[in-house]
């Protein structure tokens, strides 16, 4: 410090001084979120070059994602660490099989989005590679406050009398605050009682499943989840994956919803 900052210093106020260090803090503070959030932002091509690089590599199990940005793993610090990776490697350890992972899904996608675009490319990887052995689908998260109720409702339902039989299908995860919560839960809902009309599906409970998730398993937007975050994205999935892909066999919507609904009587 400058003789002459000093001295400045020195016949300052403390509430002048107080002012100052706060100033500061926050110019850091604010510096330090705006650049997570653009090295989050930043993943969004990155991680949909990588996945499709990644649909060319062989395997002995052949997996398809469907969804947004959560299925592309924005937030991780790898595309490998979001759920889709995460699942993968737990298949693999389970089966000791490899698995080629062709992930379709677009940060950004709603509901209308799978159905107009992933649908169809879901069709021409079933006619070039046969049947997956396994289909995962997350959406609706971006719905939330974009998509009317009704119009959603009726999107997911055609979205979902399109999809193979076995497809593993969530509800919306827990946005735990924001702008978008009211609206999220209220579409998370209207999926589960959808996916129950849907029997030949398996229903993952994703909102109950993140619902401990705390600001720490947040990546620096403090919107997409971190490594940790999806750890419980994972769970939620791999707990219905059927046994011979190293789960423990699907659950019907009523018992994994009924389940659900208790816990959100107790709380």
């Amino acid at each position: 410090m400058t003789s002459r900052l000093a001295a400045f210093w020195s016949r300052s106020p403390t509430w002048r001084k107080i002012a100052t260090v706060a100033g500061v803090s926050f110019l850091i503070v604010a510096t330090w979120i705006g650049q997570g959030v653009a090295s989050v932002f930043g993943q969004h091509d990155a991680y949909a070059e990588y996945w499709e690089a990644r649909s060319e590599e062989p395997g002995d199990l052949l997996y398809v994602a469907l969804g947004d940005s959560a299925a592309q793993g924005v937030g991780a610090t790898d595309p490998e660490d979001g759920y889709v990776g995460q699942i993968v490697r737990h298949v693999e350890q389970a089966t000791d099989m490899t698995v080629r992972i062709v992930n379709l899904s677009v940060t950004g996608a709603r509901t209308a989005d799978v159905l107009e675009t992933q649908l169809p490319q879901l069709r021409s990887v079933v006619q070039e590679s046969g049947e997956p052995d396994l289909i995962t689908l997350d959406v609706g998260g971006n719905d939330a406050t974009n998509t009317p109720a009704a119009v959603f409702e009726e999107q997911f339902d055609e979205l979902l009398c399109e999809l193979p039989a076995g497809t593993l299908v969530a509800d919306l995860p827990d946005f735990q605050g924001g702008p978008r919560l009211e609206e999220s839960r209220r579409l998370s809902a209207i999926a589960r009682e959808v996916i129950t009309e849907h029997p030949d599906l398996v229903p993952v409970a994703l909102e109950a499943a993140t619902r401990p998730i705390t600001m720490l398993d947040y990546s620096p937007d403090f919107f997409h989840p971190d490594d940790s975050g999806y750890e419980y994205w994972a769970s939620a999935y791999i707990e219905q994956l059927p046994e011979a892909l190293g789960g423990d066999g699907a659950e019907p919507a009523s018992a994994v919803f009924d389940a659900e609904a208790a816990e959100d009587g107790e709380s």
